[in-house]
């Protein structure tokens, strides 16, 4: 979390990109990059021997479970280890938690390392991991970001305290998933290694000895940020490529935002398919999946994906609920998963729902279900014709003068050709690249789902007259 969201000085992406260069551009720097078998194998013939099948009680959706880091849920209050040390504040936090999202979600939390009175923080962080055991496997970041960097991992003192706290949570049956240097592939993090070979042979160097050194328990986690590769800068692709070990990690993970550029599903469906040319085989994990609150349906909608399997090997899905920084505020607007004026998530319902579904898949019925509470709108399809009357704003919704409508019977209804209808881009929405292009006056026609207060339209499909 040290310098944490740079999101706010990401460049927006243009609406217009093909997904298919985007895909094909992933494959060709692949190529160019791949580890040859030989390599994969004499790196892997030293780490550690693969762990048993571990069974998380986090709450389920459909193929997944589920996490937080929720600083929402506690506006006025800090959520770090050290505020959380005591019973009584960590049980606050904690029924905030079940409040918001009417499910107990497995904790999450960070650790800076290499920094003056560690032994406070490894204190706070044994008392942390008993009781946050309690709501399934818990997740720490730990981060280098004292001065010596990545020499923190070294066998000093600090790192043996570390390791006797996780042999300690051993020795009480606890899992603990590790977020090594989460988000390193960031240009300004203070501990990046950023298109800089020997600071990623550093990084891959202190991966090795952690994986060793630690008790068998604890579960290594890839974790860079997917919004900044996203953008596929060629350095990016690089810094991914040879930061990432086959063999080193328990998961493939990745913390994703839901900006005002970027959608969750297209994104995640990027790194996903980047990552699986890496690595066919290790289980994947979104290390923390935030949004803003523009984003609510997508973000439904996409956990719905996920939990039913569209992305096979995706095990856990933690959230971070709450703003990022300033930067990221101003220039995308407030984070999080409970609306303003609102006491619970727009995720509640979802989540709830979802808890007691089967752990390996949903069957129809229930997907079914949880597609209706995920795209959060209703039938009738309709279909609009009209005149664009506003200018598209950034996330792509504009308002339509509709002439007549046509519902999925085929029923014909006159409207009047004041009304305006607000048209809300669905995260498929065919032809959703010609809305950067409308101009006020256009003829269109839109189909898609009504909302249940009637007055918006999730457009599902966009066709010029």
């Amino acid at each position: 979390m040290a310098d944490r969201r740079t999101i706010g000085g990401i460049v927006a992406v243009c609406a217009g990109i093909s997904i298919l260069l985007t895909i094909g551009l992933a494959v060709h720097y692949q190529c160019l990059h791949r580890p040859t078998r030989a390599y994969v194998q004499s790196n892997q013939s030293n780490l550690p021997p693969p762990l048993p099948i571990h069974v998380d009680c986090a709450p389920r959706l459909g193929r997944i479970t589920l996490g937080a880091f929720a600083p929402e849920t506690m506006p006025f209050t800090s959520i770090s280890l050290e505020s959380l040390d005591s019973d009584y504040a960590y049980a606050q936090y904690r029924a905030a938690v079940r409040s918001c999202y009417r499910v107990d979600l497995a904790d999450m939390n960070y650790l800076g390392v290499g920094l003056p009175n560690w032994q406070a923080r490894y204190s706070s962080l044994d008392h942390w991991l008993v009781r946050a055991s309690k709501y399934g496997d818990p997740t720490i970041a730990i981060e280098p970001i004292g001065p010596s960097g990545y020499g923190a991992f070294t066998d000093g003192p600090e790192m043996a305290s570390l390791r006797s706290v996780f042999g300690d949570a051993a020795s009480k049956g606890i899992t603990v998933w590790v977020r090594f240097a989460s988000e390193s592939n960031l240009k300004y993090s203070v501990y990046s290694v950023y298109n800089n070979p020997c600071k990623i042979t550093e990084y891959r160097n202190s991966v090795r000895w952690f994986r060793a050194y630690m008790p068998k328990n604890v579960r290594l986690v890839f974790s860079p940020l997917i919004n900044t590769a996203y953008l596929q800068n060629p350095k990016q692709l690089f810094t991914l490529r040879r930061m990432y070990e086959p063999g080193a990690y328990d998961r493939i993970g990745g913390t994703l935002y839901a900006t005002s550029w970027l959608r969750p599903r297209i994104a995640f469906d990027w790194y996903y398919r980047f990552m699986r040319q890496v690595d066919p085989s290790t289980p994947f994990q979104i290390c923390e999946l935030g949004s803003i609150y523009p984003r609510s349906d997508e973000v439904r909608a996409f956990l719905i994906r996920v939990a039913a399997g569209q992305w096979p090997g995706v095990q856990r899905v933690n959230l971070f609920a709450g703003d990022l920084n300033p930067l990221a505020v101003n220039e995308h607007g407030h984070f999080g998963f409970i609306l303003p004026g609102e006491n619970s998530s727009y995720l509640s319902d979802l989540l709830a729902s979802g808890a007691s579904s089967d752990a390996v898949s949903l069957d129809s019925a229930h997907l079914s279900h949880l597609e209706e509470l995920g795209a959060g709108w209703r039938s009738p399809l309709m279909t609009l014709t009209g005149t664009v009357v506003t200018y598209p704003n950034r996330l792509g919704d504009f308002y339509l003068s509709a002439e007549d409508v046509t519902d999925d019977l085929g029923v014909c209804t006159a409207l009047s050709p004041a009304r305006s209808k607000h048209i809300v881009l669905s995260e498929d929405c065919i032809g959703a690249e010609t809305v950067t292009m409308l101009h006020i006056g256009q003829s269109i026609q839109v189909t898609g789902w009504d909302s249940g207060s009637g007055s918006a339209l999730r457009a599902t499909q966009i066709i010029e007259q």
